[in-house]
């Protein structure tokens, strides 16, 4: 089997040199809750170590982590791990995109750097592992595992502006692909009962003549490097654009776009890969739900998504480290 390589993005929100730079950039006060640039988007809660942790006993197969950073690391990270790669955004990042505040920006390049293997896996810092994982939950005969769920996009807030950036990447691949004509030609990935009570969507939106969106897990995201490249290849004057932006803007484009090409280009093998895991929305609401999912491993992946209204943040944090210490108490290899 294929070799597969992690890939995770992480900035320390309190490094000085980062928050001048940023501050220079910024059109927003620094620690502004604004869904595009504020504080929310750079927040690290300490949590970083049960990450690899997680990968160190419930993914001890993968080849290779590239752990991207604006320049610093963790003070307790070992840097000289065989299976760990540092890359700073200028290590693969053209020099006219940086310096960059865009998670956009360093999900297209994804693909530029140095090493990676041509499988991988993208995680945010706020996934983690808390049970075991195979190759075969994200790749499968070489292709990504992913779920060709059709779904409606819904702008329901304007205060966050996700839905209409998914909306400007839905138009994207409408530009791209003829909807009826990719589901002809997959259409043992889209009509698989592998979606189990989920098939149900897909049978409805084959009807009509437009991509729609997808069900958008929010979870670790299994790649292939050529994909990226086909994008770049049709699309580079809007990626272009798009990576000039210092911020997150309303019309971001992010992985996303790749995820939705890929599978409209049928690269994907039919999976419900939401068992993998679930995603949170928020700690204040959902603190019990999130000790109890942790301590008793309900699925392999918890992630627990910032809240720009928490307040007294750091009480929260300190439960949630307890319960990932009572599943994760030794250190890893990947701490001094």
């Amino acid at each position: 089997m294929q070799e597969v390589d992690f890939v995770i993005a992480w900035v320390d929100s309190q490094d000085e040199k980062w928050l001048k730079e940023k501050q220079q950039y910024d059109p927003t006060p620094i620690l502004k809750a604004n869904d595009l640039t504020g504080d929310i988007r750079f927040r690290d809660w300490g949590l970083l170590k049960y990450w690899f942790r997680g990968v160190e006993n419930f993914a001890p197969w993968v080849n290779k982590i590239h752990f991207i950073t604006y320049g610093h690391v963790p003070e307790w990270l070992s840097v000289n791990h065989p299976k760990l790669n540092i890359v700073k955004h200028e290590d693969f990042i053209d020099l006219k995109y940086l310096p960059t505040f865009n998670s956009g920006t360093i999900e297209l390049n994804l693909h530029k750097i140095k090493g990676l293997s041509d499988h991988f896996v993208y995680f945010n810092d706020d996934f983690y592992i808390i049970d075991s994982l195979k190759k075969t939950d994200f790749f499968k005969d070489g292709l990504p595992c992913d779920e060709g769920v059709f779904g409606n996009v819904f702008f329901e807030n304007p205060a966050t502006n996700y839905g209409l950036q998914i909306l400007y990447m839905t138009g994207i691949i409408n530009k791209n692909f003829d909807f009826l004509d990719s589901v002809k030609r997959n259409k043992d990935k889209f009509l698989n009962d592998i979606y189990e009570d989920q098939l149900y969507h897909n049978e409805y939106f084959i009807k009509r003549s437009l991509f729609p969106g997808l069900y958008n897990h929010h979870l670790p995201q299994s790649f292939k490097k050529s994909t990226f490249q086909d994008v770049w290849n049709k699309e580079y004057d809007l990626l272009d654009n798009a990576c000039m932006e210092k911020f997150r803007t309303v019309k971001l484009i992010h992985q996303y776009l790749i995820r939705f090409w890929q599978v409209m280009s049928g690269d994907f093998e039919p999976s419900l890969h939401r068992k993998l895991g679930y995603s949170f929305p928020g700690i204040v609401n959902d603190l019990d739900n999130i000790l109890l999912f942790i301590e008793n491993q309900e699925r392999q992946i918890i992630v627990i998504n910032d809240n720009d209204e928490v307040e007294n943040l750091n009480k929260y944090i300190t439960r949630v480290e307890k319960s990932f210490q009572s599943i994760l108490p030794e250190k890893s290899l990947f701490e001094k």
